[in-house]
C-alpha cells in the first residue's frame, strides 16, 4: 500500500501542490481540512496558525522550524482528502504525522521538506553514510516563498516550485559522483575503495583544502585510469595507487575523527554504494545536523 500510494502522489504533485495553496489562500476550502489538520496537532486541536488564516486570509508565522509544521499539516491533509481517495483499490485511511517515527508520514513511508527559497533544511544525523547511500525514505519537497514575504507579515504562502525525490537521490551530488568513479576504478572489494567513501562522508569545511587535495589526487588518477581504458597512454603526471592510499591514510590519521573511524555502513547502505546508482541530487553539508541544500535540485 505505500508504494501505491508514494507513486500516485509522485504523478499528482502538481494536483497536490494546487490544493495546498487553495488552503493557504481559500478559506472555504481549508475549513474542509480541519478536522485532519486538528487529528495532527496538539491536543487533536486546530493550531494558533490555523485560526489566524481563517481570520486574516494570512500567516505571521515566523519562524521556518514552525512553517515547515504548518505546510505537513496541510500537505497530510490534501493527501487524506484529495488523493487517496482517487487511488484505485486503496481503502480511504487517515494520513498521519509523527516525524518522531523519524518520517513525516511514517505509513506512507514519505517525507515533506519545504525549504524557502534559500533551499536550506536542517535534518537529523543519523549516519555519515547518508551523505553517499540517501535516506531510507522518498521525500516530496515544496520549495516556499517565505523568503520573499516574510518581511510583510501578515503573508499569503505559497508553494512555488516542487519535486519528489526517491531515498536514493537524498545523498550528496559531488561526493556520490566521485565515488562512483571510485567504485568503477578502485573496485568494492578494495578496502581502499571503503576508505575513500568514509573520506567523502568525513570532508567539511573546517578541513576543505586537504579534502580538495586529495578528490584532486584521486581524481587525476582515474582520469589516467580512464585514458588506459580507452586505448591511450596513462597520463604521465598522474599518482600511483600506492601514493593515493598514502594520502589517504595520512588524512584519516589527521583529519578523521575517531568516533567516526570505526562506523561501518548498514546493510542497505553497503548495497547502494555497492550496486545502487550513486546519483544524489542535493547537497549536504557535515555538522552536528545534516544541512540539506536543494539548490542543485531546481538549478
Amino acid at each position: 500500500m505505500p508504494e501505491t500510494v508514494r507513486d500516485y502522489i509522485r504523478q499528482n504533485l502538481e494536483s497536490l501542490v494546487a490544493n495546498v495553496n487553495r488552503a493557504f489562500s481559500d478559506t472555504e476550502y481549508l475549513t474542509t481540512l480541519a478536522e485532519s489538520i486538528s487529528r495532527n496537532s496538539v491536543g487533536n486541536q486546530v493550531p494558533p496558525w490555523y485560526e489566524e488564516l481563517l481570520r486574516d486570509e494570512a500567516l505571521s508565522v515566523t519562524s521556518p522550524k514552525s512553517l515547515g509544521s504548518v505546510v505537513e499539516k496541510v500537505v497530510a491533509a490534501v493527501i487524506e482528502l484529495e488523493l487517496v481517495p482517487d487511488i484505485d483499490d486503496i481503502e480511504a485511511f487517515e494520513v498521519r504525522l509523527n516525524p518522531a517515527a523519524g518520517v513525516d508520514m511514517p505509513d506512507i513511508e514519505l517525507g515533506i521538506k519545504s525549504p524557502s527559497t534559500n533551499y536550506c533544511t536542517s535534518e537529523p544525523f543519523y549516519s555519515i553514510w547518508e551523505r553517499l547511500s540517501g535516506n531510507l525514505d522518498d521525500c516530496i519537497v515544496l520549495v516556499t516563498n517565505f523568503q520573499e514575504v516574510k518581511n510583510d507579515i501578515p503573508y499569503t504562502l505559497r508553494i512555488i516550485n516542487s519535486e519528489y525525490l526517491e531515498g536514493i537521490e537524498l545523498a550528496d551530488t559531488v561526493l556520490t559522483e566521485h565515488a562512483r568513479r571510485a567504485r568503477t576504478h578502485l573496485g568494492i572489494d578494495e578496502l581502499i575503495f571503503w576508505d575513500f567513501c568514509r573520506f567523502l562522508c568525513l570532508a567539511n569545511k573546517t578541513t576543505a583544502q586537504a579534502d580538495k587535495s586529495l578528490i584532486r589526487m584521486f581524481s587525476n588518477l582515474f582520469d589516467s585510469l580512464d585514458q588506459v581504458s580507452e586505448g591511450n597512454d596513462p597520463i604521465e603526471t598522474s599518482p600511483t595507487f600506492e601514493e593515493c592510499e598514502i594520502e589517504l591514510e595520512e588524512w584519516m590519521g589527521t583529519y578523521a575523527p575517531p568516533i567516526f573511524r570505526e562506523i561501518q555502513p548498514t546493510e542497505i547502505q553497503r548495497q547502494r554504494i555497492e550496486t545502487g546508482p550513486l546519483r544524489g541530487r542535493i547537497s549536504i553539508s557535515f555538522a552536528l545536523q545534516w544541512r540539506y541544500a536543494f539548490r542543485s535540485t531546481f538549478n
